[in-house]
């Protein structure tokens, strides 16, 4: 499923839920209205430092990604 990636760990869960709504106006006009909320799990990503081979690999520098993305979303749409 994730094959294209080249680092398998970097699938994570991803959260998401919408709302999307359309008022007609006319039969030729309408107007969309759209929110979604897309929640995706933190990852991780340590790296030792300095010499792999040596015993400083106690020595660990960490970085935390999170990401959350909130869209919302609006259309007029006429039909000729």
């Amino acid at each position: 499923m994730f094959s294209g990636l080249k680092d398998p760990e970097m699938c994570h869960l991803v959260i998401g839920k919408g709302q999307k709504c359309r008022i007609n106006f006319t039969q030729a006009l309408s107007l969309d209205v759209a929110y979604f909320w897309t929640t995706y799990s933190d990852y991780t990503k340590e790296k030792p430092r300095g010499l792999e081979a040596t015993s400083m690999a106690s020595l660990v520098d960490k970085d935390v990604y999170s990401r959350t993305n909130k869209v919302f979303g609006v259309s007029v749409n006429y039909k000729f």
